[in-house]
């Protein structure tokens, strides 16, 4: 019976219990826990801070919020919300909040008023009241003085703003209550402590908990960045919102946050290589490690990285507002601001004060400089840091005062503001410009120099190429091609080419190379920002921003001309003396090395004449008279009327013009181009080494079966399933490997937002590994490829997969690596008998010491290099050849481990290999590059 009476006991009370759903309820809830709340905070003293009562009002204002949120997902009415509104709740929950400075309040205090904000009931946004209680909040939390809080609460504050400015957004009609208009001023003036100005910060309070935050890392400083962005959309609707942008020091705060986050980066740096993760192919080097030091900081290092990070995300940060803001007064005001504030004042200053002797200023300028042209692709953000440093003819003001007259009057306050101090002694661009530095710094004996000033080159090349045309080269425009190559040409050219590629690292996986190149070859030609003008090429499959942006590169490009390498170009001249030293050159110098040149050869306006191929006007041929002439001789548009025999010597004509074209050419010795008899010259030094390492072929082929072996290895810790190995390895990977991993490798690298094509862009691949692999077809032979029967098509765009940078240990490569490893894999690959167990013994007793014999190379005179002639105009013709003659500076005596030597002979052969694809490839792609009748 006590049994039954118990089970109608529960089941009654259980009936008795309201329901939660119920709006009346809910508000019974709300309005009880609203009271208890204010009663326990009345009867508290901030100075006693008395952790019972906190925590009751901390779990009331918990409780208060959640039935916000429930009341709101609710379907109406929405009482709660009502009441909260009415009563001004709000107001208290400010006052509570900061009369108890308690963290755990204050978060609380922020998720009630996100908890009116996300409910969009009431028109709370719109609400002066509403809007003044929760900036009286945010102002005495994140503001200057404020109660210092954590992280997260900083993150949850933002992201309560961030709220807001998404709503000030899609609803223009809100902007008034959050953003104080210059006519209520004299009304608020006593309200807010004074009299306010245009660009005073009290007008727009939520603004500037944006800009104070900008610069912050994690969560906080996301939601400040976007927040921003969409102030600076709404301006469109508001006219009275674009002035005070331009009066205040909004422009200002953000130029210099920007200045004071490089200045944090390190001025002195060394391309150090952690050893875990060092490359491979520069593992088989001689690379030493810099000299440590307290100033010199390792690009690779945490710390500089997280600082670079924080650096780039900013600065691509104003790449975002200014494609962005609608505005083109606040466009022009933040550029100038950009300018001076920047540019002028932080960059410039640091490159003028870089220097080679101090151990790393000049390595830390070039790669910062290299991060940043890198990064960032907006075409005016592009357009004035590149036109600054390269000291180009300011801009010209168009109808500037007419059409924006108030970024006009106030760059005019800033540029009078700025001379004030600096006077007329200020050094400029002028005087010392971008092109200096990188001269200077190619011409270093430091390599860690020389290849942070390749790498800056190949952005300009590959990215830049409007201001890097006669502005970072020297060049001779041409309207029309004064002598054109003939088929024959282009074919004895490539024969030599790939002659020499054999000569200097054999034959083995020659064709399955060059196939390679061949396809990367036509990718970046294709790719190249003159092609569009040049070949008549249309960019598809694009998004609208992405195409609208690719529109104004290559509007930006359209100035650019066939043109001709000046061969007294002093930027020219290093390259090819760091051409003639490529076999003792440091490995990173040698990838950039090969990356500035591929670029220059991808171009479709730049001539190969003179600096890759030879000069048409020195060919000679062997051939009659009418023959030649035969190519004026009528067409078959013009045999209209003629008789059969006149018609009969028309295609004799026709026929002796194709065999013209087909003739190949003679030419001096002294007439080829100049790589040409740089490569000859490799070629000569490295029979001589052969003459004292007789096993140097089977050397070179253990070494490019070890970067095989390690792709191999890494390709089996990536993906643990079984799969069936292939004998070779394709080269094209091994290339994307190395090269994309040691000339591109940084953990900052392109941002999300932005949308940058700088991550769709492929870096040039290091020429690494030669070799075949059975899963694709072998293509023929080079040496019998026409110009016309390549197996390349115009309408393919080849884009091999790039692959993550090689770091293995040498343990797992000892055998590779080792010569009798080598050498039984020649023998085995040339299917020799197996060798008797004399032999074989014979061979283990080689020891590794082998490969840390050095290797000498004798002096010679660097005919390639030459003081720049200083001429007011510099005129060049097809003429007028490379002049080999001119006195030189001896070089000194050169030497290298045989190991580090190896590892230069795979990337020259595989070098000479990709330049002998851009000679046909641009033969059959381009039109006019080559004659075929």
């Amino acid at each position: 019976m006590d049994f039954l009476s118990r089970l109608i006991g529960v089941g009654a009370s259980q009936s008795r219990k309201p329901n939660s759903n119920d709006p009346q309820h809910r508000l019974a809830r709300f309005k009880k826990i609203y009271t208890q709340t204010l009663q326990v905070w009345h009867r508290t003293s901030p100075k006693r801070q008395d952790q019972s009562a906190i925590e009751s009002i901390r779990q009331g204002l918990q409780k208060l919020t959640t039935l916000l949120s429930d009341d709101t997902r609710a379907p109406a009415p929405h009482l709660c919300l009502s009441f909260a509104a009415s009563s001004q709740f709000y107001v208290l929950v400010t006052r509570i909040a900061l009369s108890l400075q308690n963290e755990d309040i204050i978060r609380e205090a922020v998720g009630f008023f996100s908890a009116l904000v996300d409910s969009d009931e009431e028109n709370l946004l719109s609400t002066e009241k509403f809007a003044e209680a929760l900036m009286t909040l945010v102002d005495n939390i994140s503001g200057s003085g404020g109660f210092p809080v954590g992280a997260q609460i900083e993150g949850e504050i933002l992201e309560l703003i961030f709220g807001i400015a998404a709503k000030i957004r899609l609803e223009p009609e809100l902007l008034p209550v959050w953003f104080l208009p210059e006519e209520d001023s004299e009304q608020r003036n006593k309200k807010s402590g004074g009299q306010l100005s245009v660009g005073d910060s009290r007008r727009f309070p939520l603004c500037y908990q944006f800009i104070g935050h900008v610069y912050h890392e994690g969560r906080a400083g996301d939601f400040a960045r976007t927040g921003l962005l969409y102030i600076f959309e709404s301006v469109t609707s508001s006219p009275e919102l674009e002035r005070w942008i331009i009066e205040s020091d909004l422009p200002t705060l953000m130029a210099s946050g920007l200045g004071a986050l490089y200045s944090q980066l390190n001025r002195k740096l060394a391309i150090a290589h952690p050893k875990e993760g060092l490359p491979l192919i520069l593992a088989l080097s001689d690379r030493e490690p810099p000299v440590a030091s307290a100033e010199i900081e390792s690009f690779y290092s945490e710390q500089l990285q997280a600082r670079l990070s924080t650096f780039m995300s900013n600065l691509i940060f104003w790449q975002d507002i200014l494609e962005h803001c609608r505005s083109l007064e606040i466009k022009q005001t933040l550029i100038d601001h950009f300018q001076i504030f920047f540019l002028q004042q932080i960059l410039y200053p640091s490159l003028l004060e870089s220097s080679d002797v101090d151990g790393g200023s000049s390595v830390a300028v070039l790669t910062y400089l290299w991060r940043i042209l890198d990064s960032v692709d907006h075409p005016d953000l592009i357009h004035l840091i590149l036109s600054y440093l390269l000291a180009l003819s300011e801009r010209t003001a168009t109808t500037t005062d007419e059409s924006r007259p108030l970024s006009t009057q106030k760059r005019k306050s800033l540029l009078s503001l700025t001379q004030v101090d600096g006077g007329e002694d200020r050094v400029t661009p002028s005087f010392f410009n971008l092109v200096d530095l990188i001269q200077a710094s190619i011409q270093s004996t430091n390599s860690e120099t020389i290849t942070a000033s390749l790498r800056l080159i190949t952005v300009l090349l590959m990215k830049h190429h409007s201001h890097a045309f006669s502005n970072l080269m020297r060049v001779t425009t041409f309207n029309e091609f004064g002598f054109e190559r003939n088929m024959g040409a282009v074919q004895k050219e490539t024969n030599m080419l790939i002659g020499l590629a054999r000569g200097i690292g054999g034959k083995d996986g020659l064709d399955e190379s060059y196939e390679n190149c061949l396809k990367d070859a036509l990718s970046m030609i294709e790719s190249h920002t003159c092609s569009t003008s040049r070949l008549g090429m249309r960019r598809t499959g694009l998004g609208a921003e992405t195409r609208a942006r690719s529109a104004i590169l290559e509007d930006n490009t359209r100035h650019v001309v066939p043109h001709y390498l000046v061969p007294e170009d002093p930027l020219l001249q290093s390259l090819l003396r760091l051409v003639t030293t490529f076999l003792t050159n440091d490995i990173e110098t040698n990838l950039g090395l090969t990356n500035v040149l591929s670029h220059l050869a991808a171009c479709p306006y730049s001539s190969l004449e003179g600096w890759l191929v030879t000069n048409p006007s020195k060919y000679r041929y062997n051939l009659p008279d009418h023959q030649l002439d035969g190519a004026d001789q009528p067409g078959e548009e013009d045999t209209e009327g003629l008789t059969e025999e006149d018609m009969d010597k028309a295609e004799e004509a026709r026929v002796g013009a194709f065999k013209a074209a087909c003739m190949s050419p003679e030419w001096d010795t002294k007439d080829a181009s100049a790589l040409l008899q740089i490569f000859q010259t490799l070629e000569e030094q490295l029979r001589t080494v052969r003459e004292t390492t007789p096993e140097l072929d089977q050397l070179i082929a253990g070494r490019k079966r070890a970067f095989q072996g390690a792709n191999e290895i890494e390709a089996e810790a990536r993906n643990p399933m079984p799969t069936i190995a292939s004998p070779r390895l394709s080269a094209a990977t091994s290339r994307d490997t190395s090269r994309s991993r040691v000339m591109s490798e940084s953990p900052v690298k392109q941002q999300g937002p932005v949308g940058s094509p700088a991550s769709a862009l492929r870096g040039r691949a290091m020429q690494a590994v030669a070799g075949q692999r059975k899963d694709r077809p072998t293509s023929p032979s080079p040496l019998n490829l026409s110009t016309r029967g390549t197996p390349i098509k115009k309408n393919e765009t080849y884009a091999p997969k790039q692959q993550p940078g090689l770091s293995i240990s040498p343990t797992k490569l000892s055998q590779t690596l080792s010569p009798l490893a080598a050498v039984t894999n020649v023998e085995d690959e040339d299917n020799k008998p197996p060798t008797s167990s004399h032999s074989v013994s014979s061979a283990a007793s080689v020891d590794t010491e082998i490969f840390e014999r050095k290797i000498k190379f004798p002096a010679i005179a660097n005919t390639y290099a030459s003081e720049a002639k200083e001429k007011d105009e510099l005129q060049f013709s097809p003429d007028e050849e490379f002049d080999n003659t001119v006195a030189a500076k001896e070089e000194a005596p050169r030497e290298a481990s045989l190991n580090h030597v190896l590892t230069n002979i795979v990337i020259l052969q595989e070098f000479v290999l990709e330049l002998t694809a851009f000679v046909q490839v641009r033969a059959s792609f381009i039109d006019g590059e080559v004659k075929f009748l």
